[in-house]
């Protein structure tokens, strides 16, 4: 028959215990026992106290039976019991309601944390192939836009994205020459044209009008023979003598 309750596996040599919860008492204490001995018990300060002291030191009561919803609270009520948090007392290194987590604990979290998504040359190399082509509907656009609104980088993370973005489009003098081997040669079409020289004289266009010029003449065309010649001015060198009369 299954014991579900709390249970305890005491160190007899320093007193040291180690709580713990199971809906099955019997079964959970077998496996501790089996990972201890195979030297990988998940808790690796047990693990250190039962490669030390031997298993003829430890010993396996059961503490209190309860009901499976009552495991937890009671589980955390044993271990302030027996102060087994704290490890001059015990070998617990987490409570079972997770409010408390202790720093071997947390230093083992964020070496298994490591790595855990990065992302092999193989596995990017698929994914590039899986979402090629891929389009977004209009309604993930609009989730991914509203996602995005309001969102604040703090101050930290500014600096590391202007620290990536200087000189991110830079190009190298190399690229620059591979860029216009990879281009000569290649005719454009007569749309391409036409499109290229409208928008180069909206450009000049709009440069003469900023700076206050007058358009230049079409070609072939004359002066009107109304038009005054440009008023000649003289030039005068810097000793005060009069130079060249020169065109204005």
């Amino acid at each position: 028959m299954k014991t579900c309750g709390i249970y305890g596996i005491f160190n007899t040599v320093n007193g040291k215990v180690l709580v713990g919860s199971s809906g099955n008492i019997a079964e959970r204490w077998r496996n501790h026992r089996n990972q201890a001995k195979r030297g990988a018990h998940l808790n690796p300060h047990f693990q250190r106290a039962w490669k030390m002291y031997g298993e003829s030191s430890f010993e396996f009561r059961v503490l209190e039976e309860c009901p499976p919803a009552c495991l937890v609270p009671r589980e955390d009520y044993w271990m302030a019991f027996h102060k087994s948090l704290d490890l001059q007392f015990g070998y617990n290194l987490q409570n079972g309601s997770m409010t408390f987590i202790s720093e071997e604990t947390r230093k083992r979290m964020r070496a298994a944390m490591k790595g855990a998504h990065s992302v092999s040359p193989e596995q990017r190399l698929r994914l590039s192939i899986l979402h090629k082509g891929k389009c977004l509907s209009e309604e993930t656009k609009l989730k991914i836009s509203l996602a995005g609104m309001g969102r604040k980088h703090s101050l930290e993370t500014r600096k590391k994205m202007s620290r990536s973005m200087k000189g991110a489009h830079r190009i190298s003098e190399e690229h620059k020459k591979k860029l216009l081997a990879l281009h000569l040669g290649i005719p454009l079409s007569e749309a391409v044209r036409k499109h290229m020289s409208e928008a180069m004289k909206r450009r000049w266009a709009s440069g003469d009008m900023a700076r206050g010029r007058k358009p230049a003449e079409p070609a072939g065309k004359t002066p009107d023979a109304d038009t005054p010649a440009p008023l000649a001015r003289k030039s005068i060198n810097p000793l005060g003598n009069e130079g060249m009369i020169r065109p204005a």
